[in-house]
């Protein structure tokens, strides 16, 4: 969660749902991630990956099925419903409008009935001292192993061109793209493009370009 909340403090979609400085953004970012972190490997106890050097994480993903879903009792025990008390109504409705955008901008490719199932990889962080280094290409190599291992489709969305770069050097293609334009803002300071992208493993003829 350490390492995700500092990777993540200048993302588009964060920097639109908790704003103020940095410091704060961080924090609340380490808050939510950790409790969602918790609720996810109660459901899939090997959501979470990465790669360790001398006991220090250096990166990390989470790898969760699309069937994974919470309840609200869920939500709870997880403490992720206190977000409106503990960061303020406006930035917990700033999340749900993010979320109610996500749901229904999610470009999902078609059913691949070759397929038997769909992956989300998500929060796919390196530290930037050890960025540079190929372990993106290298997490990345390991869910696409896997994903061909259990004849999945990996599905993914980002805010960042740079990504749409690194993931298509890696067998993604973008399925679709739209733009976030906060109802509270007159301006777009908060706007960003959004790009839904995926990789099926029944596609043989993709290979990942690991440079």
């Amino acid at each position: 969660a350490t390492v995700m909340a500092h990777a993540f403090i200048d993302s588009p979609t964060y920097r639109q749902i908790y704003r103020g400085d940095q410091a704060h953004r961080e924090a609340a970012l380490f808050w939510l991630f950790e409790r969602n972190i918790r609720a996810v490997q109660k459901k899939i106890t090997n959501a979470l990956r990465g790669i360790l050097v001398d006991d220090k994480v250096v990166a990390t993903f989470l790898l969760v099925p699309t069937s994974c879903k919470f309840s609200t009792w869920e939500m709870v025990t997880a403490g992720l419903l206190w977000i409106p008390f503990k960061f303020g109504f406006a930035t917990f409705k700033r999340l749900t409008e993010t979320i109610d955008f996500m749901d229904s901008h999610e470009h999902l490719p078609k059913e691949d009935k070759r397929c038997s199932g769909r992956v989300t990889l998500e929060r796919m962080t390196v530290l930037p001292d050890w960025q540079g280094q190929s372990l993106g290409s290298i997490c990345v190599a390991s869910c696409l192993l896997e994903a061909r291992e259990d004849n999945l489709q990996l599905i993914l969305t980002t805010q960042e061109e740079r990504n749409v770069r690194f993931y298509s050097r890696q067998g993604f293609q973008v399925d679709g793209e739209s733009d976030f334009k906060a109802q509270q803002d007159d301006d777009d300071k908060y706007s960003y493009h959004n790009w839904s992208m995926s990789f099926s493993a029944s596609d043989s003829s993709i290979t990942p370009d690991s440079k």
